[in-house]
């Protein structure tokens, strides 16, 4: 926060906060360019999956896992939440993904998002000892 003197100097009556960004930084060699990727012309579609693991696996494991039964359609897959406590299985763990996919040429259809969901939920199995969470 700039002084309370120098704002008063320039007849400024509110608090004014000064910062510095130094840009140069963001390039040293000035070849390097921002990556930009814009939004697909297809909606995404979005699911959430949620997984019972045993306790030892990392979500690291059971990402990719997913991410290799997934495909080209799957564009972003986050880890939200992990639980342990009443309703989980003894020696496991919830593992809670956000997922979302999106096809480059047209909008898929729920049954295509589904064929992929059963492969990615038969990879987590197969990698993981993993079990889909029904609701």
């Amino acid at each position: 926060m700039l002084s309370q003197q120098l704002l008063r100097h320039w007849d400024i009556e509110v608090p004014v906060h000064l910062f510095v960004v130094l840009l140069d930084t963001l390039s040293r060699d000035g070849s390097a360019r921002p990556r930009v990727a814009l939004p697909g012309r297809f909606p995404p579609v979005r699911r959430d999956l949620a997984f019972f693991v045993p306790e030892h696996t990392t979500h690291d494991e059971l990402a990719t896992a997913l991410r290799g039964a997934a495909g080209d359609w799957l564009v972003r897959l986050d880890l939200f939440d992990v639980y342990t406590g009443p309703g989980t299985p003894r020696g496991m763990k919830s593992l809670a993904f956000a997922l979302q996919f999106q096809h480059p040429e047209r909008t898929l259809a729920e049954t295509e998002i589904q064929k992929v969901q059963d492969r990615m939920a038969a990879a987590a199995g197969a990698a993981c000892g993993a079990r889909l969470r029904e609701r």
